[in-house]
C-alpha cells in the first residue's frame, strides 16, 4: 500500500507540478501581503486614511445641502402630526420660564415699590404724604402706581443704512451707547431676516425689565427704551415725543450740524419740555 502511495504522489507531481508550484508560491505572497498589512495597520494605528479623511470632508460639506430641506420637511411634518406630544413636553419647560419670569417681575416690583415707599416718607416728600392722606389714599397704592408708572430710560436715533448711532438721550448714563445702538441694529435685523420679514418692521423687543420701541422712518429709526407697564396715555406721549423730534429734526438739520449733538438736544429739550 506504501507503495502504491508514493507512485500515487509522484504522478500528482509529474501531472501537477507546475500548479504546485503556482500554489506554494501564492500561499508565501499572500503571507507576505498578511504580515505587511499587519504592520501597516501598527504604524497608522490612531491614524486615519487621507481618502476617508477626504471623503468624511466630502460629505460633511456636501450633506447639509442635499438633506437639509428633506430633514427639515421630515421635522415638520413630524412635530405637526405630533403637535399634542410636543406641547406636553414643552409644558414644563414654558411653566418653569413662566414661573421664573414672574419671580423676576414680582423681585423687580417689591424693590421699586420699596423705593418709592422711603422716597415718599421722606422730608422731602413730606407734603405729598400729607396730600394722598387728605384725598383718602393709601400711601401703598400710591407707591405701588408711581412704581409701575411708565419712565423713558433711553431714546436712541441710529441711522438706517450703516447703524451708526446719531442721537440720544439717556436719563441715567449707560455702558456704552454706540455699542447698545449696535447691538438693537443687530437684533432688529435678524429677528426681521429670520422670519422673512423683510416687508415688516420690528416695532417692540422686551428685554427683562425693560421694553424697547421702535420706529423706522425713511433715513434713521428712533428706539425708545422704558420701564413700568405701559398704558395707551404713555403711548401718547411717545408719539408726540417722536412727532415733535421729527419736526425740529427738519427744521434745524443743516449741512454744517454736527446731527449726533443735534439730535440729542433736541430730544433732551422735548423730554424736559414735556416732562417724560
Amino acid at each position: 500500500m506504501a507503495s502504491e502511495a508514493q507512485k500515487l504522489d509522484e504522478l500528482k507531481k509529474a501531472l501537477f507540478h507546475e500548479e504546485l508550484e503556482k500554489q506554494q508560491a501564492l500561499i508565501q505572497k499572500i503571507d507576505s501581503l498578511s504580515k505587511d498589512l499587519a504592520e501597516e495597520r501598527k504604524k497608522n494605528q490612531g491614524k486615519q486614511d487621507p481618502f476617508v479623511e477626504e471623503v468624511v470632508d466630502r460629505v460633511a460639506e456636501v450633506m447639509p445641502e442635499r438633506l437639509g430641506p428633506s430633514i427639515t420637511e421630515t421635522l415638520k411634518v413630524q412635530i405637526r402630526e405630533s403637535r399634542h406630544e410636543v406641547v406636553d413636553a414643552l409644558y414644563p419647560i414654558l411653566g418653569k420660564l413662566i414661573r421664573k419670569y414672574v419671580q423676576q417681575e414680582i423681585q423687580t416690583l417689591s424693590e421699586r415699590l420699596d423705593e418709592q415707599m422711603e422716597k415718599m416718607f421722606s422730608w422731602e416728600n413730606l407734603w405729598e404724604y400729607i396730600r394722598v392722606q387728605l384725598l383718602g389714599f393709601k400711601p401703598s397704592v400710591v407707591a405701588l402706581r408711581k412704581a409701575t408708572e411708565p419712565e423713558i430710560q433711553e431714546i436712541f436715533v441710529i441711522e438706517k443704512d450703516s447703524g451708526l448711532l446719531i442721537g440720544s438721550y439717556s436719563r441715567e448714563s449707560t455702558v456704552d451707547q454706540d455699542l447698545i445702538s449696535g447691538m438693537l441694529t443687530a437684533i432688529k435685523a435678524f429677528l426681521e431676516d429670520a422670519f422673512s420679514k423683510q416687508a415688516e418692521e420690528v416695532e417692540v423687543i422686551q428685554y427683562e425689565s425693560y421694553r424697547i420701541q421702535i420706529r423706522t422712518f425713511q433715513r434713521f429709526y428712533i428706539a425708545v427704551v422704558f420701564t413700568g407697564i405701559f398704558t395707551h396715555e404713555f403711548q401718547k406721549k411717545i408719539d408726540l415725543l417722536i412727532e415733535q423730534f421729527l419736526e425740529k429734526a427738519l427744521a434745524e438739520t443743516t449741512q454744517d450740524a454736527n446731527p449726533q449733538e443735534l439730535y440729542s438736544d433736541q430730544l433732551k429739550s422735548i423730554i424736559e419740555v414735556h416732562d417724560l
